[in-house]
């Protein structure tokens, strides 16, 4: 089991991707004023003509990531994350 793990939820085509993008980003600011430091990145993942993307909740979003049944990862890989949630703070995760 890894110890404090990032959940990670493949969302399929980048278009239909949209909506769900657009309620994860409300559905953790929400959790952000609350007072946790959340941060949700994103993957796009060229596959020819399509756009796989892939959601990251950061460890601190764990009720989160498991209420859309996100399943725990490694930290992910820096190259080619953009910043969903968070604001740049987000990007301390990787320091």
């Amino acid at each position: 089991m890894l110890q404090n793990p990032w959940f990670y939820l493949a969302l399929g085509d980048g278009l239909l991707a949209e909506p769900v993008l657009a309620e994860l980003a409300g559905l953790s600011l929400r959790v952000a004023e609350r007072g946790l430091p959340p941060a949700v990145f994103l993957r796009r993942r060229q596959q020819g003509l399509h756009c796989e993307v892939v959601v990251y909740f950061s460890p601190n979003l764990q009720r989160l990531a498991q209420t859309r049944n996100a399943a725990p990862c490694p930290r992910p890989q820096r190259a080619g994350l953009e910043l969903l949630v968070g604001g740049e703070g987000g990007w301390q995760w990787f320091v």
